[in-house]
């Protein structure tokens, strides 16, 4: 490829600079292009010269990033996209929904926002001149994009009780709750149960889906992290998930600013740089761990956590309890490492349970 390659912006695959090209970024290796190309939106354009029509030429519209083809290509029903601020989580919510909707007929999809004008500054305002491109028909009183091929983009938001009501009492292929983090945690998830299909062909591919793109920090940061960057859910607030509860469905992508070659170099310095520790370790590196108010707020993983090889038989074994009913309490046991650290061998949180039921 004859382009300009980008300082720093690196494909997560195989760690190659990325290439500039017809306005879009793409990996240098043909593998990692091919993956690139499948979820791109390709439009074809008309030709004119001399004044007269002579065909149409195809051109790309959109060319996902490598590691938001990766959040594309995860598999299971419940994909995260945790990220910092800029990895362009909007912009793959809204294109990666067009990707499909052009190629899935009837494809049923909600696209959601917290509130009214946040959908309206994010999604809609850019849905309004997208349909040109793209040869779908917004239709301004109903919020929809409907597509020649019956495939149809809900726009919504969390607003008022009514709009949720709505939602519930639907059913849809894909729902991308964008910016899940701040929605009320069992709104979220009873919006995710929403996420059911009797179309074939989305159950052939893997479907009915949910997409969060989102940072961390809000009401449903631990909800998130404990199912799908944790992988385990609290079973006390949600007993089913102890038998039903399968991790392969609840996959996690990670990006942060340095995945997005588009975003402008003085972003991190003019808008982050002024906030406070966690909330800055959340935007700049979607650091999950990072939260303001934690007994220990200094706490980092890269720091604080390492794999260790305990001795065969463990001795020397504690257990530890920290008693809550009304708040949740907790169970630990720990070994001992041998240099003055203990390991957590496993640990369990409890919550409204009377101390016999606990012993």
């Amino acid at each position: 490829m004859t382009d300009v390659l980008h300082a720093t912006a690196k494909c997560c695959w195989c760690q190659q600079a990325l290439a500039k090209r017809d306005g879009h970024w793409w990996c240098q290796a043909v593998a990692c292009r091919t993956r690139q190309r499948a979820w791109a939106i390709e439009v074809h354009e008309k030709r004119i010269e001399g004044g007269r029509f002579v065909g149409y030429r195809p051109r790309f519209w959109w060319v996902p990033l490598p590691k938001q083809v990766a959040f594309l290509e995860l598999p299971g029903k419940r994909k995260l996209l945790g990220v910092a601020a800029g990895p362009g989580k909007s912009h793959v919510s809204r294109c990666g929904a067009y990707r499909l909707c052009l190629t899935v007929p009837n494809l049923s999809v909600l696209l959601i926002r917290k509130t009214r004008p946040e959908l309206e500054r994010t999604h809609i305002r850019k849905m309004r001149q997208e349909q040109h491109d793209l040869g779908f028909t917004w239709m301004e009183q109903a919020k929809e994009c409907r597509f020649t091929n019956g495939s149809v983009i809900e726009c919504g938001h969390m607003e008022d009780e009514a709009a949720v009501q709505k939602y519930l009492s639907s059913e849809y292929d894909l729902i991308i709750p964008e910016e899940a983090v701040q929605y009320p945690p069992d709104a979220l998830m009873e919006l995710m149960s929403r996420a059911r299909t009797s179309h074939e062909q989305v159950k052939a591919l893997g479907g009915p889906w949910v997409w969060l793109p989102t940072n961390p920090g809000g009401p449903s940061h631990h909800l998130l992290k404990s199912f799908f960057i944790d992988q385990q859910p609290d079973v006390e607030q949600y007993p089913a998930m102890a038998t039903s509860y399968q991790p392969a469905q609840w996959g996690y992508t990670h990006a942060t600013l340095d995945d997005n070659p588009y975003i402008d170099p003085d972003y991190e310095q003019l808008s982050l740089s002024g906030l406070r520790k966690a909330r800055y370790a959340q935007l700049r590196h979607g650091d999950w761990d990072a939260a303001e108010g934690t007994f220990f707020e200094m706490f980092s993983k890269a720091s604080h956590v390492r794999q260790v090889d305990l001795p065969t038989p463990i001795t020397g074994v504690i257990e530890a309890i920290d008693w809550g009913y009304t708040s949740p309490g907790a169970w630990a046991a720990y070994a001992p490492v041998g240099d003055g650290h203990w390991h957590v061998l496993g640990e369990w949180k409890f919550r409204q349970h009377t101390p016999q039921e606990v012993a």
